[in-house]
């Protein structure tokens, strides 16, 4: 089944770096999945099998050089659920978004995204205002500057219902709130200047898909590491 919207969108031309006015880097798109479509994942995510999610660890990927995850429910209650047979149709919905919305929205080329993760948040299912893609790293001189953790450039969210009280997106830092609708797409800068988070689902369950991308000409983890070794004269990982 073809999940797919077949929409135009004409091209804006922003800036991914700047945030003199941060709200222009968060594009909400709606009605980006057919109903058909949302009907098919949703009804298989119901029978699905779940299991609780790990939330990313940034200070202990900094520290120490390799990826690392943990389980702690009182910063992510969510459960991931296995894609099974939406797997290839959720990478074709993916890959939509991309060309047809996202590339031309900010003006730059995704090069490559993770694995998708599609959630589904039960009661008190909540995630804590997080940071996707950066950290804070403390300098050889003492100071402390935001540093990229791992090569997340853009954050992707895909809502696919809305039957459910409470699990609002929040952007704190930017009095944002959203409130999930199926098809709805929302995709921003993965950087500390997008502080984000799932407000805890009062009634109901909560069901999403996301991804992160890295983009084409953006400095990667390893080069961002690679520079401020040389500027420190230490090894950065």
């Amino acid at each position: 089944m073809d999940f797919l919207h077949n929409l135009c969108y004409s091209n804006y031309n922003n800036d991914f770096f700047m945030i003199n006015n941060p709200l222009t880097n968060i594009l909400i798109r709606p009605n980006v999945i057919r109903p058909e479509g949302i009907k098919e994942m949703v009804d298989y995510i119901k029978k699905a099998d779940k299991e609780d999610l790990s939330v990313f660890d940034p200070d202990e990927t900094n520290r120490t050089g390799e990826t690392k995850w943990r389980v702690d429910k009182r910063v992510r209650d969510t459960q991931i659920v296995e894609m099974g047979p939406l797997f290839p149709k959720i990478c074709d919905l993916f890959k939509f978004a991309v060309k047809e919305i996202v590339n031309p929205f900010y003006g730059f080329e995704v090069e490559s995204s993770e694995l998708p993760q599609v959630l589904s948040y039960g009661v008190g299912g909540h995630y804590q205002p997080h940071m996707d893609g950066e950290s804070v790293w403390v300098t050889p001189t003492g100071e402390k500057i935001w540093k990229k953790s791992t090569d997340r450039d853009l954050s992707f969210v895909f809502y696919l219902n809305d039957e459910f009280e409470g699990g609002d997106f929040i952007f704190p830092d930017h009095n944002i709130r959203v409130r999930p609708k199926p098809g709805m797409l929302v995709a921003f800068p993965s950087s500390h200047h997008y502080m984000h988070g799932v407000e805890p689902v009062t009634k109901g369950k909560r069901y999403s898909i996301v991804t992160w991308a890295k983009v084409k000409g953006f400095p990667s983890l390893e080069q961002v590491n690679q520079e401020l070794s040389e500027k420190y004269g230490v090894p950065v990982i």
